[in-house]
């Protein structure tokens, strides 16, 4: 397979299922320990190199996050989407003290 194949199918497919939860919830060291070590199999099958690169690379040369800061990211997103959204249109954001500006006037 192509590497820009096996790149979209890591990020679409493996990386969504392997991080499921985690907006909401902080895997711990042990959970995360083994998302790191099928994560780092995972780019090495995508970047084709099976054994040649150390795994602290491995992120560069498939153009993939690490494991860690993609869990972080994601739970920043998600907490950004709850600040943004209106409390009309999402119970969560009504919990914000009235103090808080929301960006968005809808």
């Amino acid at each position: 397979m192509r590497p820009l194949l096996c790149h979209h199918i890591a990020h679409g497919l493996l990386l969504s299922s392997l991080t499921y939860g985690s907006e909401r919830l902080t895997p711990n060291t042990y959970t995360l320990r083994g998302m790191n070590s099928f994560w780092h199999t995972d780019l090495r099958w995508t970047t084709n190199d099976l054994f040649s690169p150390p795994s602290s690379i491995l992120s560069r040369e498939a153009c993939l996050l690490p494991i860690v800061s993609y869990c972080r990211y994601r739970r920043r997103l998600a907490a950004l989407r709850i600040a943004c959204a209106p409390p009309t249109a999402n119970l969560a954001s009504a919990w914000p003290p009235p103090s808080f500006s929301f960006p968005s006037t809808f």
